[in-house]
Order: structure tokens, then sequence, then C-alpha cells
């Protein structure tokens, strides 16, 4: 596991919104989901550094098979690890632009298939 730049956050597994509210918040951030499953209504769109960790590697981010998962913005940072990412539906659960993000780190960090 990497060295964070920052503390991170603790996620309480009260449902996306907690997290939605957390991720898509002013400035650069760190958000441990444990292991928690928490299942996306809607992409989250990020600007800056955004990490999301499982401390137990054992926490599960899904798109429920609706959703895209994240909008990374040209030149922002997504750094995710000890996750698995699950049921995103597009044919790229990470933004369709991710040849323009500055950094993608999966850390290691599980993708299963998605609807199509």
């Amino acid at each position: 596991m990497r060295r964070r730049l920052q503390a991170c956050t603790t996620y309480t597994g009260s449902g996306f919104p907690e997290f939605k509210s957390a991720a898509t918040a002013a400035g650069d951030k760190c958000i441990d989901i444990g292991g928690h499953t928490i299942t996306f209504t809607e992409q989250i769109q990020h600007s800056g550094l955004l990490e999301v960790i499982s401390s137990t590697g054992d926490g599960v981010i899904s798109g429920g098979d609706t959703t895209r998962m994240f909008w990374v913005n040209s030149g922002d940072t997504l750094d995710l690890e000890g996750l698995t990412l699950s049921d995103g539906n597009s044919n790229v659960s990470i933004s369709r632009h991710a040849t323009r993000i500055r950094q993608l780190t999966l850390l290691p960090t599980v993708r299963r298939c998605c609807a199509q």
C-alpha cells in the first residue's frame, strides 16, 4: 500500500448520498470505504485528486448494472486501491476520456465485468 498524501475520511456505510457528498466536495480528498459495498445511482464527477480505498481490502463499488461509476476531468487524478469495481453500465466504467486523465491508479483493484 502506498503512502497517502492526506488522512482518509471514513465512510460509515449510510449509502450512496454520503459517499457522493464526500467525493464531490471541493478539494483533494481520500475516502476509505472499508468493507462496505456502495451501489452508485449516478456517476461521480470529480475535480482534483480523489483517492478511494478499502483499508480492509474487501470494499465494493458497484454501478448496479445501470451506472458508470466515475468521470474524471482532464488533468485530474483518481486513485483506487483495494477495491472491487463491479457492474458498471458503460463500455468503460471510469470516464470515456481515460486517455486524458493525468493519473489513474488501480493498486490492487479488481474489475468485474459489467452489463452491456
